[in-house]
């Protein structure tokens, strides 16, 4: 049911955005979003961008606050902390308030929208048939998945965007079979009714295995990730200067509106989703200065759009950016539309793993959007870097790092869990430790064979320090050999003891921002008796799930 439901609303979404362009944006603008034509570019342009957020604005603080922005982070926000209940007005409003802003030349995308309403239909579903608030959670997923699905055509690569997205460093594994289920219903119901093309279509492309050609998409991603860092911090920063201005919220879409569309009489690439304008840098048409600017532009653009209220996605823009950047980069050296191509590909899946966090749907859900599969191995390559590149940074702000960083997830584990199971009950009791006086150079060397992250230091069976992978690294190479343990380990020992409860063990890591805690059989003696780690605590929680 959701599937079906989700995948009609993408459907109507992407013909709603496409009418309006058609027949109220490019008639009185000169610029055809749907094909990417400029025939002019009227004086006109802003103050029709300007009308789209003001009409988005009103629907949106009139009817359903919760709409504001780009959506994602609704959604993001209702599993982790409104055990996923979202209001049924919002899809309405959404669906509404979306397809006015980007079908009116507003710089968004159809993601955060279609995510927003597909996983509102799961959660009205829910209510009605008084399901608990885990299984809700698994729908409201399928309803985001339902809905990506539809409007990008990529079924798998929607599942793992609903699977992914709601941490930073985690995924709803869980979830599998029910998103499965509605991303490929939706997905059905999607290409019955619009056809099975992609996206996007792409001349043969060309990829090189060379170490040349390795080390380019390294740099691709390098460079990407630092613009995922870049396109984060203006967003938000123009988000909280939105947020100080003291109007009416209704009217402050429609300021960000004028902006882009002032911004969009330079750059008319930078207006709506930007797919033709992308299609067209795919094929070698657009010079490397046009390609560079646009994505910068685009960066202004869909902050001054989304984060001034306006309702409408991140996903497209991203997509949009990273595929401008690497087609100029490609460009400055080659006129080869094949190169390009490949470039602009992977550079869409790079600089979006990097700005939301989602790795594994980035190369997916790009290689299904333009059936450029050949290229997931450079993907692989520069997304990773562009992931590691960006750091904490993120475009979907209530992005928590993992399950145990869940305000939901915590609330389940304590009804359920944390009370009642011990630490002596789940701990390691074969500890990996190490000595006070050991060089650092031997901490690396068990780091690289035990793959852990941190160690116990013991002296005469007591617990007298931790040292962690980062405390090695604040030392320079040469001195590994030089320095010892004790010079550089943590003095100040958080343990817990056997009989405590997961309950006290997770409230320690959360307030100390650790990983990992030594158990000891007394604060009097510290001596080592085991060690408890996150992990343990999500696997006795599973284990737990599963018997019950």
């Amino acid at each position: 049911m959701i599937g079906v439901v989700s995948g009609l609303a993408g459907v109507v979404l992407s013909k709603a955005i496409s009418l309006i362009s058609e027949y109220a944006f490019a008639k009185y603008t000169g610029i055809d979003l749907n094909t990417g034509q400029i025939v002019s570019i009227s004086i006109l342009t802003p103050f029709i961008v300007a009308l789209g957020g003001l009409l988005s604005g009103i629907l949106t603080y009139r009817f359903a606050p919760e709409a504001e922005g780009h959506g994602t982070d609704a959604v993001i926000e209702a599993l982790h902390w409104r055990a996923a209940v979202i209001k049924p007005r919002v899809p309405l409003v959404k669906l509404t308030a979306s397809s006015i802003l980007i079908g009116l030349g507003g710089s968004a995308g159809k993601e955060g929208p279609i995510a927003l309403i597909g996983a509102g239909f799961g959660s009205a579903l829910s209510e009605k048939l008084h399901l608990t608030s885990a299984e809700r959670r698994m729908m409201v997923l399928a309803g985001m998945a339902g809905g990506i699905s539809a409007v990008f055509k990529a079924p798998l690569g929607a599942m793992l965007f609903a699977l992914e997205v709601p941490y930073k460093r985690d995924m709803e594994i869980e979830a599998v079979l029910p998103l499965g289920v509605s991303s490929i219903v939706a997905y059905v119901i999607s290409i019955s009714l619009t056809g099975v093309e992609p996206l996007f279509t792409l001349p043969g492309v060309k990829v090189s295995t060379t170490v040349s050609g390795i080390s380019y998409y390294a740099l691709l991603g390098i460079i990407l990730g630092l613009t995922a860092r870049l396109y984060v911090r203006v967003f938000y920063t123009v988000r909280d200067i939105f947020k100080k201005l003291s109007v009416n919220p209704m009217v402050k879409p429609a300021i960000g509106g004028l902006v882009t569309g002032a911004i969009g009489m330079m750059l008319p690439q930078v207006l709506g989703q930007g797919y033709p304008f992308l299609q067209q840098a795919m094929y070698g048409k657009v010079a490397w200065t046009v390609m560079l600017a646009a994505a910068l532009g685009k960066i202004l653009a869909n902050s001054f759009s989304v984060a001034s209220g306006g309702s409408g996605g991140v996903f497209a823009p991203s997509l949009f950016i990273g595929g401008m950047m690497g087609g100029a980069l490609a460009k400055l050296y080659t006129n080869d539309p094949s190169i390009i191509a490949a470039s602009t590909v992977v550079g869409m899946a790079a600089f979006f793993a990097g700005a939301g966090k989602v790795p594994f749907t980035s190369i997916v859900i790009v290689a299904e959007m333009t059936r450029g599969y050949e290229l997931i191995v450079p993907s692989i390559i520069a997304v990773t870097l562009s992931y590691v590149i960006a750091g904490q940074e993120t475009i979907y702000e209530k992005q928590v790092d993992t399950r145990t960083d869940s305000p939901f997830f915590l609330k389940e584990l304590g009804e359920k869990l944390l009370r009642q199971i011990k630490v002596k009950e789940i701990m390691t009791r074969e500890v990996v430790t190490v000595k006070p006086n050991w060089t650092l150079r031997r901490v690396i060397e068990l780091i690289a064979k035990t793959h852990h992250m941190g160690f116990p230091v013991v002296e005469d069976s007591r617990v007298v320090g931790i040292i962690t992978q980062s405390d090695v690294l604040r030392v320079r190479f040469e001195e590994l050999d030089k320095v010892r343990v004790r010079d550089v380990m943590s003095k100040n020992v958080v343990a817990v003891l056997p009989h405590d409860s997961l309950e006290e063990a997770l409230r320690k890591m959360l307030r100390y921002g650790i990983g990992r805690l030594p158990v000891v059989e007394s604060y009097e003696t510290m001596k080592l008796v085991g060690i408890v780690t996150k992990k343990d605590i999500v696997k006795a929680y599973e284990e737990l799930r599963f018997l019950m």
